[in-house]
């Protein structure tokens, strides 16, 4: 586990698929991430419930993506993930702010 980056970090992403969640080095790294009381990102793949993983987690962002339309589209894929990308660093600056306020 690479816990400067971690440390580093502004916002924890966690990618969730079925294989994620058998990884115990990213189960690791997520409750890492919330130990230290990072904001966490989830974009959720596969059918996986997420919200077992999530307890106790500052989830400023959390999308749920449909595998197939995203490899069957990579266009699609793509405007999905920028959105995403747009929506985590809006609520991630709101995020600091509340943080900043107390």
């Amino acid at each position: 586990m690479d816990k400067e980056a971690i440390e580093k970090s502004d916002v924890f992403v966690a990618i969730m698929t079925k294989n994620w969640i058998q990884e115990p080095l990213r189960i690791q790294e997520l409750e890492y991430a919330k130990s230290l009381g990072k904001p966490i990102a989830v974009a959720v793949f596969d059918g996986v419930n997420p919200e077992p993983y999530l307890k106790n987690a500052k989830v400023i962002a959390k999308r749920v993506f449909d595998k197939k339309q995203v490899e069957s589209h990579s266009s699609l894929a793509e405007a999905l993930i920028a959105d995403f990308y747009m929506e985590i660093k809006e609520k991630l600056e709101k995020f600091k702010e509340e943080s900043s306020h107390g």
